[in-house]
């Protein structure tokens, strides 16, 4: 326990329990499974989320997809540049153990969303990740980090019981999840 300035013991939420980040638990839920393909969709210029805890993994077919630009990725990683509403018709079903999208599905509209996590279902073995903002949050190029992107724009919102609904897990209680309260952290194992 820590003591403030006048000796009194102080416990902290922080003290009592680690946080994790996304990567944190993705990797949790999928460090023992055997993986030979991963595909990280909307991978953009901030990379691969978790990409040291996927680095460690061996995976021998490794992708990052974007409609845009993505930044220079380690050895090993195919960039992809191609609408991921199009991913079915590149990949045949079940041919890659992991599909992730950080920040990705609240630039499709709901339609489109569905039908894209359809098509994620359809070409994954193993489990789909996803991460994504609670509920719609505007977002519009020009208002973000990388305003010649014309995809930036935010088109549907999100809940996590959405994602329940579709046969997801979610993060949502627990307390070590440092983005319960802002973004959902959901993954659904095949």
């Amino acid at each position: 326990m820590e003591r403030n300035g006048n000796g009194t013991a102080m416990d902290t939420l922080a003290q009592r329990t680690p946080v994790k980040d996304v990567a944190d638990i993705f990797w949790e839920v999928c460090k023992d499974m055997e993986i030979e393909s991963f595909i990280d969709v909307g991978t953009g210029l901030t990379g691969v989320v978790g990409l040291h805890y996927w680095q460690k993994k061996g995976i021998k077919r490794k992708y990052a997809l974007d409609i845009f630009k993505i930044r220079d990725l380690p050895s090993g990683w195919e960039p992809i540049i191609m609408d991921a509403r199009r991913m079915a018709e590149s990949f045949p079903p079940k041919s890659i153990d992991i599909v992730q999208a950080c920040d990705f599905i609240e630039h499709l509209t709901k339609e489109d969303g569905l039908k894209w996590l359809q098509d994620c279902e359809a070409i994954a073995r193993k489990a789909i990740l996803i991460f994504t903002p609670i509920g719609f949050v505007d977002n519009k190029p020009g208002e973000n980090l990388y305003p010649d992107n014309p995809h930036q724009k935010h088109l549907s919102g999100w809940t996590y019981e959405e994602f329940e609904k579709l046969g997801f897990k979610t993060a949502k209680d627990d307390p070590q999840n440092m983005w319960r309260k802002k973004a959902i952290i959901a993954w659904k194992i095949l």
